[in-house]
């Protein structure tokens, strides 16, 4: 029998704009000339979140004082600052209007099919299987948390989300791809606005766990990390039982899990990635996130940072710049002949003494 659903992550982010916001949104304005301010946001939180730049202040409220760390701390004050986003992790949207949503609520919301979301993931996790192994790809057959990320790495749609431990590997996905006319004059400089979602992994961690379903989180309990065989199986296949039983299934088992394979790809290792994804495959992904930081209380938003950066395209060759000195380009972090090309091609758009002697748009 096929189940029908209406998960659609564009009707429901359209929907969920109308609600209040379950996260913290901050947004920065960059040009050419100020574009190292970005940084102040990693490197000086407390004063990037200090009461002149917000109508409250709110560092202490997005990194609550944790009385270890003050202790091991308290002779070096200063790495308060630089030490706050330990155990956050990060994902940069091109577009600050997108909303957090997985490859596979994409394609699903793109077909007319008749079968339900979870039955689709299930036939690309099939077919995945049947044929990777032609192209010398063996994984575990037996963690499938494991396949999915292989699935990931290689173009196909699954319900796991990239993030990356590291600010700047985000801040890069943000705003790698330049796209700039080189005769532009200072009028017809390009616009726009980037996005870094910003989650705090280890209030993730500890909140679902939390309210786990008893059944799962009997499996925890010998399974600290979820990974079990048993426990993978329990946890993606949960809600599309309570489908088939007839029960509630679309109020069911609304969280968000952190997980990263045991066996770390070269792309995933590079990138420093690790993945988020949705426990409830009938809802959008936003929303599963948002009734877990719900379930936290009135602290569940400034968990959850959503920070826009305002730019014109000079501001994405200087970032795009800056970040190439710090070794993170499509060739890095791709490690294949076809970036290569790319961050070639991408540096001869970096600002250089004989390009801002010609082109009037990087003066």
């Amino acid at each position: 029998m096929a189940y029908n659903t209406d998960v659609s992550c564009h009707i429901l982010h359209d929907r969920l704009k109308l609600e209040e916001k379950f996260y913290s949104e901050h947004t920065i304005s960059l040009d050419s000339k100020s574009y190292l301010t970005l940084l102040d946001l990693y490197f000086k939180p407390e004063q990037f979140f200090s009461g002149e730049k917000n109508k409250e202040p709110l560092f202490d409220k997005i990194f609550p004082s944790n009385p270890d760390y003050d202790e091991n701390h308290k002779e070096i004050p200063a790495t308060k600052d630089f030490l706050s986003w330990n155990g956050w992790i990060f994902r940069g949207h091109k577009d600050s209007e997108w909303s957090l949503c997985s490859t596979l609520e994409r394609l699903y919301s793109k077909t007319n099919s008749e079968k339900s979301i979870f039955e689709m993931e299930q036939g690309l996790i099939r077919d995945f299987r049947r044929r990777r192994n032609n192209y010398g790809l063996t994984v575990n057959e037996s963690d499938i948390y494991e396949t999915i990320a292989n699935m990931q790495h290689y173009g196909l749609a699954t319900r796991f989300l990239d993030f990356s431990y590291s600010f700047f590997v985000a801040l890069y996905f943000a705003c790698r791809n330049i796209d700039i006319d080189i005769n532009a004059s200072q009028n017809d400089i390009k616009k726009g606005s980037f996005s870094i979602w910003c989650v705090n992994r280890m209030w993730l961690e500890h909140t679902y766990k939390k309210y786990l379903p008893e059944e799962i989180k009997t499996l925890y309990q010998n399974d600290e990390f979820g990974k079990d065989v048993e426990t993978q199986n329990k946890v993606l296949n949960y809600v599309n039982e309570k489908l088939k039983s007839g029960e509630d299934y679309l109020s069911s088992f609304r969280s968000v899990i952190n997980m990263t394979p045991f066996f770390l790809n070269d792309r995933l290792e590079r990138q420093r990635g690790t993945f988020l994804f949705q426990t409830n495959l009938f809802i959008s992904f936003e929303d599963n996130l948002r009734n877990l930081c719900a379930l936290s209380g009135e602290d569940g938003k400034y968990r959850v940072l959503k920070i826009n950066v305002e730019y014109d395209n000079r501001t994405l060759l200087y970032l795009n710049s800056f970040l190439n000195e710090m070794n993170i380009n499509d060739y890095v972090l791709f490690n294949d002949i076809e970036h290569l090309s790319s961050s070639i091609n991408q540096k001869a758009f970096f600002p250089n003494d004989s390009i801002i002697s010609n082109h009037s748009y990087l003066k």
